[in-house]
């Protein structure tokens, strides 16, 4: 079964989705999650929307610092829920265990045999880009694991990526060097590549040409997918960012993706910046305006840090006081100016 686009979802889940991924760039990840969730039992192949859920249940799950012997108790409580998700699998029924699979991710995002279970359970319920997805996440999280890089080796070569596949299996081969089992599958996706590679000489000077801007885009969606971004991700990512508003300057969407890279720059007051900006070509819109307030708690709260990493406590809770006036007053006056955002009244 393909990956179904945004474009091809019904209003509803489009409106599902929409509200996820405004909730996770806000910070609300309990809701983002739901959101997402609901989104996703509608229509489990809208792959954007699962990436994004990932995204949010590790981003919380980090945020939780949970301890290893509390994440042990978990794991050992949701046992049971892992044994039926299991035979849900084990009896063909690849959807259900998929569902299964997501709960128990929902709490322990990246424990290993949940990730293998998605994605052996998403293989047979046909839908192999997300089977792919959670192996790659996977592998970030455990990338000298070889059941992981053999199950994502051959996801790849299912899904025409034998060069990702060769990678993987010559991972295995170092580990594994007198095993043929590895050995064969290298070779296969070796000469599956050097096809691809053969085809790809014969293509004329536009279509290489193209490829070129394909690979530049791939490495720009590549950097924007990263659950966490280096600074040099987050520094190139703004360029690319300013240049598309320099062709588009009335695009929103390129001043909301600027101001949340500036954001994890530390950079706020050029954040705060560009969403002014941005408030002037579409005036009223109370995201931009909610974004602005956060971006501006967020400088209170790094102000607050800094104050007390040098010892100034006193100040600190000065900081505090006037960051939750600040808050209190801004919600206040968005509340009264937008009545029916339920959001603003939530919390207000």
């Amino acid at each position: 079964m393909a990956e179904v686009t945004l474009d091809a979802v019904s209003p509803r889940v489009r409106d599902l989705f929409n509200k996820g991924f405004s909730s996770l760039e806000r910070g609300r990840l309990d809701y983002a999650i739901d959101m997402l969730t609901t989104c996703l039992k509608q229509e489990p192949g809208l792959l954007q929307a699962r990436r994004f859920l990932w995204a949010a249940e590790i981003q919380r799950f980090k945020q939780e610092k949970t301890s290893s012997a509390a994440r042990m108790a978990a794991v050992a409580t949701s046992t049971p829920a892992y044994l039926k998700a299991l035979a849900l699998f084990m009896t063909g029924k690849g959807l259900r265990a998929m569902e299964a699979a997501d709960n128990l991710l929902r709490d322990s995002p990246i424990e290993k045999r949940y990730m293998l279970l998605f994605a052996q359970a998403a293989e047979q319920a046909g839908y192999p880009e997300a089977s792919v997805l959670m192996l790659e996440i996977a592998r970030d999280h455990f990338p000298e694991d070889e059941v992981i890089l053999e199950r994502l080796g051959h996801g790849y070569v299912a899904a025409s990526r034998p060069k990702d596949a060769v990678v993987c299996f010559e991972k295995i081969c170092e580990k594994r060097p007198n095993d043929p089992k590895p050995l064969k599958a290298l070779k296969d996706a070796m000469a599956l590549n050097s096809l691809a590679s053969d085809w790809n000489d014969m293509a004329d000077g536009d279509s290489f040409r193209k490829g070129i801007r394909d690979v530049d885009e791939a490495k720009r969606l590549e950097q924007e997918g990263k659950a966490v971004k280096t600074d040099q991700d987050v520094d190139d990512l703004v360029s690319d960012t300013i240049r598309k508003l320099e062709s588009e300057p009335d695009n929103i969407n390129y001043y909301r993706a600027l101001a949340r890279l500036y954001v994890q720059k530390h950079a706020f007051d050029e954040a705060a910046d560009v969403l002014r900006r941005a408030m002037e070509k579409a005036p009223g819109d109370p995201e931009l305006e909610n974004t602005l307030s956060e971006v501006s708690v967020q400088r209170f709260n790094a102000e607050v840090a800094s104050l007390r990493e040098a010892g100034k406590e006193q100040e600190a809770a000065a900081k505090e006081i006037e960051r939750d006036q600040y808050l209190f007053n801004s919600l206040q006056d968005r509340v009264q100016r937008y009545p029916n955002d339920l959001g603003i009244r939530y919390d207000f």
